[in-house]
């Protein structure tokens, strides 16, 4: 759905992120200046510690991929993230707009609109070290693929062996002469 924008002189997008890690918790993250809550979900305020990559608007979905970098994270939850690896977690990605003067999403069909689905193929830690401190904080690089990526990569169907024939279907020997006529010349259609 596309949002008609025409009629404001200033408007302010806002990024929300929701990320759903498994065993663990839903993170809710937003670049706005404060705390908000859309859809009964408060969405903490990360501002500039957050930023997501560039997207192409197109008309059909597509295999196109994000990169959320959230960076600012003090060492001591460093431990946190790697044992709650946020590979194969669930994110959405949301943009709402917002007028800068009042601080209000526009009440606009459309807002805030879903911009990415996917799920997180990905991660990367990245440490800054201060040496003035003699302190470090680390970024963390989430690599986003869309539904229809994730899709397009997996294998449906199965093997056609008696292994796999017996595994699914224990008293069916259907598949089992297979390695048998593997290598078999058939002429189908041929005169006897």
């Amino acid at each position: 759905m596309s949002v008609d924008l025409s009629g404001y002189r200033a408007i302010q997008p806002v990024m929300f992120i929701r990320i759903d890690i498994p065993d663990y918790a839903v993170l809710r993250l937003s670049d706005f200046n404060q705390s908000y809550t859309l859809d009964g979900e408060t969405y903490s305020n990360i501002g500039q510690l957050l930023s997501v990559s560039g997207s192409a608007s197109e008309m059909r979905v597509t295999d196109s991929e994000f990169t959320v970098v959230i960076s600012g994270i003090p060492a001591g939850s460093v431990a946190e993230i790697l044992n709650n690896n946020p590979k194969g977690s669930e994110i959405q990605i949301k943009r709402g707009f917002f007028d800068p003067s009042t601080g209000t999403l526009l009440s606009i069909a459309g807002n805030p609109a879903i911009k990415f689905k996917g799920l997180v193929a990905n991660y990367a830690m990245n440490e800054e070290w201060d040496p003035a401190s003699k302190t470090s904080s680390f970024s963390i690089t989430l690599i986003c693929q869309s539904i229809v990526s994730v899709l397009k990569n997996k294998v449906a169907g199965r093997r056609t062996n008696p292994y796999d024939e017996t595994k699914f279907y224990p008293s069916d020997l259907s598949m089992s002469r297979v390695p048998t006529i593997m290598e078999s010349n058939f002429q189908f259609g041929a005169p006897v």
